[in-house]
């Protein structure tokens, strides 16, 4: 296989180009061991974790689940990746007082607040059209809204509608009082 190189063989563990990662991040893997991103409710279960996927989230980020190890991703970036293990997860629970476990369980149960403001602004309305079998969009004008911001969005009045704040095609103002 080219592009394969085993565990040990020129000292850096090498590079699994068919799977586009190291071999020491294959072998955590294979070891129980991956990203955040990656854990999923029911692998987390299967490892004696009796809590929502949220709150181990809410841990990691917090600090409290400290990742196991770091590899490189990213093509030439080589960004770090950090690698999480469950039973590291399940060992610092059990080290938290019952007073630090229900703060972390308010936290991550409490919802964000958000500042809210009214604003008011106009976005665009496209249509599609077809040139040669394939569509096309067509600004065909503006329309006027009136909503609230609540962090990046803006959720229209009159409708279950919602806009990015910073999309390409929206311009809003804090509403007049």
């Amino acid at each position: 296989m080219v592009g394969h190189w085993e565990l040990g063989t020129n000292g850096d563990g090498g590079y699994d180009y068919e799977r586009g990662m190291s071999n020491r991040a294959l072998e955590a893997y294979r070891e129980g061991r991956q990203p955040l991103s990656r854990w999923t409710a029911g692998e987390l279960r299967e490892s004696g974790w009796k809590h929502t996927l949220k709150l181990a989230r809410h841990l990691a980020k917090a600090g409290v689940w400290h990742s196991w190890e770091w590899h490189h991703s990213g093509g030439t970036y080589f960004n770090r990746v950090y690698f999480y293990d469950a039973a590291q997860l399940l060992e610092s629970w059990g080290a938290l007082s019952e007073d630090e476990r229900r703060r972390h369980m308010a936290e991550c149960a409490a919802p964000k607040i958000e500042d809210e403001e009214s604003v008011e602004g106009s976005l665009a309305l496209f249509e599609t059209r077809w040139r040669g079998g394939r569509p096309y969009s067509v600004q065909v004008g503006r329309q006027e809204f009136t909503g609230i911001k609540r962090g990046k969005w803006i959720f229209l009045d009159g409708s279950n509608a919602k806009k990015r704040a910073s999309g390409k095609h929206i311009s809003w103002r804090p509403a007049a009082a």
